[in-house]
């Protein structure tokens, strides 16, 4: 899903469904996420087996949003996450 963008509450629906449950690894490069989309991600449990996300380019993003996915208990195989410069 590289440089695509979501209408509203589209990534909402996205990390709330079920149709990911296989996914290992995410990109989400130069999609325009900010902390709250991250915040929604770390509440999500439509991704079980993420070992890998990839969220370069997107320069809403801060520390905020870092902090909430690092710290989600939803994602026991994440072992590498890509993060731009954060404010």
């Amino acid at each position: 899903l590289p440089y695509c963008t979501f209408a509203d509450g589209g990534f909402a629906a996205l990390v709330s469904g079920t149709a990911f449950a296989g996914v290992e690894h995410l990109d989400l490069r130069g999609c325009e996420l900010t902390d709250a989309d991250l915040e929604a991600l770390a509440r999500s449990r439509a991704f079980p087996v993420l070992a890998h996300i990839e969220l370069d380019d997107n320069a809403a993003l801060t520390a905020k949003g870092a902090r909430a996915l690092l710290g989600s208990k939803h994602f026991p195989k994440l072992h590498r996450v890509e993060f731009p410069l954060l404010k």
